[in-house]
């Protein structure tokens, strides 16, 4: 059974930069942090802006709605905890930020699956109720939604991947997650009521 397929509401989505910009200087709301300790935030960069809309974008296509978040980029892991990603509440909003390395050889396309996760983490925070949850476990195959020993075992982040798999427009057969293409179709279609965006390898489609 599909949960919460419906069109895209308006979501505000404030996009800052946690890498310093050459020549740049913090922008005027967050000129407090250069007197404190850790990243001084910038303004976003052009090709920032346009991976979060792009991003938004196939949510959209999805007939998901996402709510209001501030997304943050980061070329050091250190602000996302040593990940590549990360989702926090803070006073009810709903945060993101992505440390992809500028060098990375193969940044952008990190950077958009990294945050098309952590949306969904955003999606399911601000959609699903503990019941819908629960009756996900069983459609995901797990036992638990957030404290599994293994990551890959955890509801949330099986959702979480699960999205990146139907809603990538490249394709894409390998997960972060231990689960045959075919089956991440199938769980897409469940829960969303749509197929995966695609393109999509013909042998993962259920």
């Amino acid at each position: 059974m599909a949960l919460h397929s419906a069109a895209l509401t308006a979501a505000a989505f404030t996009i800052l930069s946690l890498t310093p910009l050459a020549g740049s200087t913090a922008h005027s709301e967050f000129d407090a942090a250069a007197e404190t300790a850790g990243p001084v935030r910038h303004d976003a960069t052009a090709a920032e802006a346009e991976i979060v809309d792009w991003a938004v974008g196939r949510f959209e296509l999805a007939g998901l709605t996402l709510p209001s978040v501030e997304v943050s980029f980061s070329s050091d892991e250190a602000d996302c905890g040593g990940h590549e990603g990360l989702y926090r509440r803070r006073d009810g909003e709903h945060l993101v930020t992505v440390c992809i390395p500028g060098d990375h050889p193969d940044a952008d396309d990190y950077r958009r699956r990294t945050l098309l996760h952590e949306l969904t983490h955003a999606w399911d925070q601000s959609s699903l109720t503990s019941d819908e949850r629960d009756h996900l476990l069983p459609v995901l195959d797990v036992t638990d939604w957030y404290e599994a020993d293994e990551w890959g075992r955890r509801g949330i982040e099986r959702l979480a991947e699960t999205f990146v798999f139907g809603l990538l427009d490249q394709p894409r057969r390998v997960l972060l997650i231990a689960v045959d293409c075919s089956d991440a179709y199938a769980d897409f279609q469940a829960i969303t009521g749509s197929t995966p965006l695609g393109p999509i390898p013909p042998l993962c489609v259920a």
